[in-house]
């Protein structure tokens, strides 16, 4: 009998080893899921902790007349949530925190920020300036900026190219104290 238990507890070491597969007929199925995923996601990667959901150095500064790649992130001033609602020009909505602790711009009324959007190529989010930014809302908790229609994206507005994204394009969503001193955190989503 001790022979027998020897056998056994050797016989199980053995398949245990790299490479061993255990053949049995009563051995559950394998349910591990191999497949890859293909599906588009169209969340928005809006961090509600404030930080970049991509790195600023990734912004490549092609349109829209102004750079701000020195601009300091405000740690105050956070977006948690934007969104690009499809139509003829597409509108851009955001909410966040903070929004209207910046002073009002040049342009007076309720602006005081610059709207920013790129697009995803290769490694970089190629973009810059399309709007100015209106920060309506109450002072204290979440606040929503005015809707930005987009139809200086579309061409004709400081160099920017005609012609709207891809279906399906990541974009990369900031907003700028005027002069670029000061910039909120960084948020993605997809086309639509």
């Amino acid at each position: 009998m001790r022979h027998v238990t020897l056998l056994i507890l050797a016989a199980a070491l053995v398949c245990l080893a790299p490479g061993c597969e255990w053949d049995s007929d009563d051995s559950p199925p394998d349910t591990t899921d191999t497949t890859t995923d293909t599906t588009t996601d169209t969340t928005p990667d809006s961090p509600a902790t404030g930080g970049d959901s991509v790195p600023a150095t990734s912004l490549g500064w092609s349109y829209g007349g102004v750079s701000y790649r020195a601009a300091v992130l405000d740690p105050d001033v956070i977006l948690t949530a934007v969104s690009v609602r499809g139509g003829t020009p597409p509108v851009l909505s955001y909410r966040g925190t903070g929004l209207r602790d910046w002073p009002i711009t040049s342009q007076g009324q309720d602006i005081n920020a610059i709207a920013c959007i790129f697009f995803k190529s290769g490694d970089t989010y190629r973009g810059g300036k399309f709007d100015w930014a209106r920060m309506p809302g109450n002072p204290t908790g979440n606040q929503s900026g005015a809707a930005r229609p987009m139809q200086h994206v579309d061409g004709g507005y400081s160099n920017w190219p005609k012609g709207y994204p891809a279906k399906g394009t990541r974009y990369a969503y900031c907003l700028y104290t005027e002069g670029g001193g000061l910039r909120s955190n960084i948020v993605t989503g997809v086309w639509p």
